[in-house]
């Protein structure tokens, strides 16, 4: 999956907080079937069911367990 614009919280997955006017590959070798951006965290759903979420975390909206931002995608906890 490739996107661009604003990541200063790491929205874009790619593993920086460098803005993007052209498309770029999210970072790992996941690939999503279904995705939601926000304008300051993201969010994929595997082909298998797998919910991962990046960027903004302050409030834990991510659902890591955590309120650390993330640069690449992590896995929502407690869900299959």
């Amino acid at each position: 999956m490739d996107i661009s614009g604003d990541n200063t919280y790491g929205q874009l997955g790619d593993g920086t907080t460098t803005r993007r006017l052209t498309p770029v590959a999210v970072a790992g070798s996941l690939f999503f079937s279904q995705v939601s951006a926000g304008s300051e965290h993201t969010c994929g759903r595997t082909p298998a069911a797998v919910a991962y979420c990046w960027g903004h975390n302050g409030s834990g909206q991510l659902g890591d367990g955590t309120t650390t931002n993330r640069l690449r995608p992590v896995a929502v906890a407690g869900g299959d």
